[in-house]
This record gives structure tokens, sequence and C-alpha cells, in this order.
């Protein structure tokens, strides 16, 4: 073999190797307000990592806080001042103690982070200087998961959500004899492959009909990709999906949509029969992942290495919902852990969400005061354990959901396993598991048989 083909091989064996490098030790995801793809090195406990970094860098130390510039404040609560911050040019959270009566709460809540690292659902740490009282986060710029509602309507993000990569839209026929229209778009190829039925030559794409873009609402929402369809028949599952006919348009009315971030546009033909043209986003998907996160998250605190935290700061929802941030690809990240009490039910340890007394219908009943015909005295409280945070997930994940296409139906199928979470005796509450199991399974069976013609 001559030496330039020996250089060649070398030269594609390490851009390989690279490459399955790459794959293996970074985490990617989609942004779905600048609609890009980031991705950032996965770090061992330990180390960080920020969008853009090209290598995992240790926690920072107090003797790094002269890199780290304060601006404008972002919040404040009765433990700690949030301020957003930068290092080295990438946006962090630095977060200050705010009063010293709480320096307790405060290194707890520090602790708990170090503990839970790394975990994508817990809130990332950059850095901590204990006798400064103060430690550092990622910082997301999307807020809390309280600001859900504005954030679903921010302009950036709707009008992403009707290009290629994250939306879809269905075309019905008015006369359900004629054949329907098929459009494809692959976010890794900006390529178009159309499939027109009306030609016979044309070949249809080899899905199960869960697949097809009437029910892709229901579909995870890092699907990327978009189709048009009409709800006639089934495409035949016997053809070849790789010799999909690629063309720009298909015959007749003139549709436009965005693609490629709204910097391009798709110019479709479709029959003329097809009528009612509906673009919809998949606000439902978005949404029950957020619930599904939420969970999880529960189940990390009930299961993880710290043994079993009660989420403390959820004596209502609005609440529990600042606990958590929104991350640029849509999902859940616990972040505030000042008041993650211990228990141990098979051992008789309880714990008390503070020293007075809780109100309201949102907490569970065993959080409640239950002597009526006396005042509240803090000592004569009795104690519980984690199941109180079962009994808030039917509250929470009906906020997540929300009033949306689907949402009403979804509910409903929810209603039975949301009974037992609800369930007076908390004794008979199913754990966090068990409620994220029976969550999934819900949501499969809900997008099959919402994908029915």
């Amino acid at each position: 073999m001559p030496p330039q083909s020996l250089v060649c091989v070398f030269v594609i064996v390490i851009q390989y190797c690279l490459a399955y490098s790459f794959q293996q030790q970074h985490t990617c995801w989609w942004d779905h307000f600048k609609y890009v793809r980031k991705c950032r090195p996965s770090c061992k406990k330990g180390y960080f990592s920020l969008p853009g970094m090209l290598a995992c860098h240790p926690w920072l130390m107090c003797k790094d806080l002269l890199h780290v510039n304060s601006g404008p404040t972002l919040g404040r609560g009765a433990v700690k001042m949030v301020i957003l911050g930068s290092w080295r040019g990438y946006p962090v959270t630095i977060n200050k103690l705010r009063e010293k009566a709480y320096k307790d709460d405060f290194l707890h809540g520090l602790d708990m982070v170090k503990l839970f690292q790394p975990n994508p659902r817990v809130i990332q740490l950059v850095g901590f200087c204990r006798w400064k009282m103060i430690y550092f986060t990622e910082y997301h710029p999307r807020g809390s998961a309280d600001q859900l509602e504005f954030v679903m309507n921010l302009k950036q993000f709707s009008s992403n959500q009707n290009s290629y990569g994250n939306s879809f839209v269905t075309i019905r026929h008015m006369d359900t004899s004629k054949p329907y229209t098929t459009l494809f778009t692959e976010t890794e190829d900006e390529d178009t492959s159309v499939v027109n039925k009306e030609n016979e030559n044309s070949v249809c794409r080899s899905r199960q009909p869960s697949s097809f873009s009437e029910c892709s609402v229901f579909d995870s929402p890092r699907m990327q990709w978009m189709e048009l369809i009409t709800l006639s028949k089934q495409c035949p599952l016997n053809k070849n999906p790789r010799n999909l006919c690629r063309m720009k348009t298909i015959s007749h009315d003139h549709i436009s949509l965005p693609v490629n971030g709204g910097k391009g546009t798709l110019h479709l033909n479709v029959d003329k029969q097809i009528q009612n043209v509906i673009v919809k986003l998949k606000p439902l998907s978005i949404r029950f992942q957020l619930c599904l996160d939420y969970i999880a998250i529960l189940s990390i605190l009930h299961n993880g290495p710290a043994g079993t935290r009660i989420m403390c700061d959820s004596n209502d929802i609005h609440k529990t919902l600042s606990q958590y941030l929104l991350t640029d690809d849509l999902r859940l990240t616990v972040n505030d852990l000042d008041a993650l009490p211990y228990v141990n039910s098979p051992s008789g340890i309880t714990a008390k969400c503070g020293h007075h007394e809780i109100t309201g219908d949102f907490v569970a009943p065993e959080q409640l005061w239950p002597f009526d015909d006396q005042e509240f005295i803090d000592d004569d409280m009795p104690g519980y354990d984690e199941r109180t945070d079962i009994w808030k997930i039917p509250q929470v994940c009906d906020s997540f959901i929300g009033d949306v296409v689907g949402s009403t139906t979804l509910k409903l199928h929810l209603f039975n396993i949301n009974t037992k979470c609800k369930d007076v005796n908390p004794q008979n509450r199913p754990s966090s598991e068990e409620v994220f199991k029976e969550y999934e399974n819900i949501w499969r069976t809900f997008k099959r048989l919402s994908c029915r013609p």
C-alpha cells in the first residue's frame, strides 16, 4: 500500500476515534429557544462543565473567587440571595447567605447539592467557598418552573416550534376517498423527503401508525421531524423507507413553512381537496415530560445517597414549583435543597417541615394540625415522612400539564393513580418509583389510543 494511502487510512481512523470519543464523553441536548444543539463534557464528581467548554474543570474554590464577577440580583429568599455572575465569560449563578440565622440551612443546602452530584435532574454545582458562605451553580436563564406559562409563550420558543424540528402540520381530507400526502424532514439532513401517495411510484415510509403526525404531538419533544399527512388510510408497511422520493413540492395549492430555524422556507403544493390545514405545537409531550421529571426528582430524593429526604419547601403550589428550574431543552432540574430533612419510617424517624402551623389543601392531611379543639403547639405536632410528597404529585402534574390539546383525556387516564396518591392514609399511597412507572405506562397507552384511526 502506498505511503499516501496509509496516511489517509490513519487520518480516517483518528477522526473516527475522536468522533466516537466525543460521543461517549459529551452530553448534548436541543435548545428549544436558540434552536441549536448544545454539548458539554460529561464530568465526574468534583468537576463541572458548561455549554461550550471543551473539558471538565475542578469545582471552583475560594481562591477562584477573584475570577467570578457579580451581576444583577436574580432573586432572594429567607436563606440566600441569588445573583447572576460570570466566570471566564461563562454565566453562573452565585448563591450567597442572606441572613446569618439561616447559616445551617444554607450549608445543608450546599451539602445536599454536593451529595447529589452529578445528576441531570439536580442543579450542577460549579464551586463553593464555605467560609465565605457562597457557592456557584449552573445558570438556567428560563428561570423556575412557576414561570412555565410565560416561558411557553415566549416569542422565540413559539416561533421555533413552528419550524421543522419541533412541530407538525396535519392536513385533513374533506373527501376521505383521496389518498393522503406526507412530508418528512430530517434535522440531520436539510434535504426534504416527500412522498406523494397519488404517484404510484412513490414509496411509503415504513413506520408504525403511532409515528404519523396526527399522533406525533404525543411523541418525545426530542423527535426532530415533521410530517404532513391526511387521515384517509395507513401507509403500507411493506415498502422500503430508504427509497423515499426526494422533491421540493407537491402539485396544486401552495403552502410555505419556515425551516432551519426560520432561515429558510419550505414551499409545498398540496391537492386542492386537502383542506383544514392545522399547524400545532407539541406542548402536551413537553409538559408531561416535566411532570415525569418532577416525579423522577422525588424518587431521587426518596432513594438517593442521602437516604430518604422530604421536599419541605412545598407548602403551596407556587412555592413548590419555585424550587425547580427549567432548562433550555425544557426539562426540570431541582435547584433548592435547603430544606430536605431525613426520614426513615421503619426506624420511626419522621420529620416536620418548620415549626409553625401549616394550613391549606395542597399539603398532605398528616401535615395539618390534628387537634381542632386546641391551639397549635409545635412539640405536640406529630411528624410525617416522604409520603407527603406523593400527596402533592397530582396537583403539581396538573399544573404542568395545563389546559392544552389532549390534556383533558390524559387527566382522565391519570385518575386512578392520582386517587391512590391522594389516599388519606399515607401508608396506602404508592412510592415515587411506583408512581413514575405508572405514569410512564399511562403515557404509552395514551399515545397508542390517541393514534388509532
